[in-house]
C-alpha cells in the first residue's frame, strides 16, 4: 500500500524537473541566441512584425502567449529570420533554437489536448443498417 503513494510523488518530481530543465535550458542557451540574433528588430523599442522578445524572459512568460512560438518555428524553418543582410546563427546554433521551439510547441499542445466534448456517432443509411442486423 505505501509503495503506491510513492508512485505519484515520484512522477510529480519527474515532471517538475523537466519543467525545471526546460526553464534552465532556455535561460542558459535559448534567451542568449535570441539577444544575438532577435532582439536588435523584436526588442521593445522596434517590435517588427507584432514579435517582441522582450516580452518572453522566463518560460511562464512563455507559455502566456504560445501563438508567437508557432510563427517564430515558422520563420526559423523557412530560413527568413534572420533576414539575410543580418548576422546568421551558425548552423548549429539555427537547430538548437528550432528543436527547442518545436520541443516546446509539442509538450504545449499535449497540456493544452482535452477532451473534444461530445462526439456524436454517424447515422446508419438503410442499407448498412440491414447489413448490420443481418450480420447478428
Amino acid at each position: 500500500m505505501r509503495r503506491f503513494s510513492i508512485v505519484p510523488l515520484f512522477i510529480a518530481l519527474i515532471l517538475n524537473n523537466e519543467s525545471v530543465a526546460r526553464s534552465l535550458n532556455y535561460q542558459e542557451k535559448i534567451l542568449p541566441l535570441l539577444e544575438v540574433y532577435c532582439l536588435d528588430c523584436h526588442s521593445n523599442d522596434k517590435a517588427e512584425a507584432d514579435v517582441n522578445f522582450d516580452n518572453f524572459r522566463t518560460i511562464q512568460d512563455i507559455k502566456k502567449d504560445p501563438k508567437v512560438w508557432i510563427k517564430v518555428d515558422r520563420m526559423l524553418s523557412s530560413r527568413q529570420m534572420p533576414p539575410r543582410d543580418s548576422d546568421q546563427p551558425s548552423k548549429n546554433d539555427r537547430e538548437v533554437l528550432s528543436e527547442w521551439v518545436q520541443s516546446f510547441l509539442m509538450d504545449e499542445a499535449k497540456a493544452r489536448a482535452g477532451d473534444p466534448g461530445r462526439v456524436v456517432l454517424r447515422r446508419l443509411s438503410n442499407d448498412e443498417y440491414n447489413y448490420t442486423v443481418r450480420d447478428l
